[in-house]
């Protein structure tokens, strides 16, 4: 799960060391008060294609697979539900590519190329409120490897948008525009009934 979730370094006690430097895929790189730094050398990339897909009932399905060695996540994605992708070939995967053109905290733009319909899997949460376009056509996003992201693209080139749109956020603009305007023809009132007083 560390590998999936795209994390390349690994901060940890001192005492932890031993330990850390047992496994042969992470490498020491600093030491820190207190501290040692490690990366991970095994990380996936942030944003990757796959060709293949295993239909889970449950996280707690997927979870078990993962937990057994059972599904390789470089090439398989874990789904709630079936996806039509054609049958895996080996050398397809040397021609796919995923290039991030914009990266936002509420804005994401991927270009990808692939030589068959793949689902693009985002080491992003999957949470409410995210929107995808597919060459700017609204496409669903689908969760993926139990809290990620994914979405299906057609082979050849093509460009992924994402953007968090919740729907409270029309609501609470409303909301807040609404009370502007009380709190504005408040103000108004309580000038004018000032205005009076200082009149009389």
């Amino acid at each position: 799960m560390v590998d999936l979730l795209n994390i390349r370094f690994v901060i940890t006690r001192a005492q932890d060391f031993p330990r850390m430097a047992a496994f042969p895929w992470y490498r020491h790189i600093a030491s820190l008060p207190g501290n040692e730094l490690f990366e991970n050398r095994t990380a996936f990339p942030r944003f990757f294609l796959v060709h293949q897909v295993r239909v889970v009932g449950s996280q707690e399905e997927a979870k078990d697979l993962i937990r057994r060695h059972q599904i390789n996540l470089r090439e398989t994605a874990t789904v709630e539900k079936p996806i039509d992708l054609p049958l895996d070939r080996g050398d397809a995967r040397a021609f796919d590519r995923a290039t991030t053109l914009r990266y936002e905290p509420t804005a994401i733009e991927i270009s990808t190329q692939a030589s068959v319909t793949s689902l693009l899997v985002l080491s992003e949460t999957y949470y409410p409120g995210w929107k995808a376009w597919l060459d700017d056509q609204p496409t669903p996003i689908l969760p993926t490897d139990i809290a990620l992201r994914g979405v299906v693209v057609p082979a050849g080139a093509h460009r992924v948008r994402m953007e968090f749109r919740p729907s409270i956020l029309p609501i609470a603009f409303g909301i807040s525009a609404a009370t502007a305007i009380v709190l504005a023809f408040c103000a108004f009132l309580y000038r004018r009934s000032v205005s009076r007083i200082q009149l009389n």
